[in-house]
């Protein structure tokens, strides 16, 4: 279990002052930082492989085994502190972190299911993402322009 004690003291917004704090930044402030990106390693993307053929034994082919599974079958093994890293850096610091590199393209959609519910699990517990009870949903680039 992750320790949930803050790092970073943070001071109360108060009205009319300004706020300082690690998670105020503007879209071209944190455009020139890299705090916020993560890339998977070769190393880290075969723990989260593991993960997922272990979790797999388990639940089969049913994406809602998932739900299901007890939460030690995602266990993430030595990726486990890299997203206490993750966690940290989202509670302490710009609020969020963007991971890159995850094999969309080459792995299996319920591999890759397994995977991002593990290292969510890791980071905090399960709610659903919308009225329907969804836990897991697709992003999808289609391709438009929203300037």
């Amino acid at each position: 279990m992750l320790d949930n004690a803050p790092t970073v003291l943070r001071e109360p917004a108060e009205p009319g002052k300004p706020v300082v704090d690690p998670a105020v930044w503007t879209g071209a402030e944190i455009a020139k930082r890299t705090d916020w990106l993560r890339v998977l390693t070769e190393e880290e993307l075969a723990a989260l492989a593991e993960t997922a053929a272990r979790a797999r034994r388990e639940i089969g082919d049913d994406p809602n085994g998932i739900l299901r599974a007890d939460p030690a079958s995602f266990d993430l093994g030595p990726f486990a502190g890299a997203m206490d890293e993750v966690f940290h850096r989202i509670r302490d610091g710009c609020g969020f972190q963007l991971i890159r590199g995850m094999p969309v393209r080459e792995w299996d959609r319920l591999d890759l299911a397994v995977a991002y519910w593990a290292m969510g699990l890791r980071i905090g517990r399960p709610l659903s993402n919308n009225p329907e009870g969804d836990m897991i949903g697709s992003v999808i680039d289609l391709g438009k322009d929203y300037d």
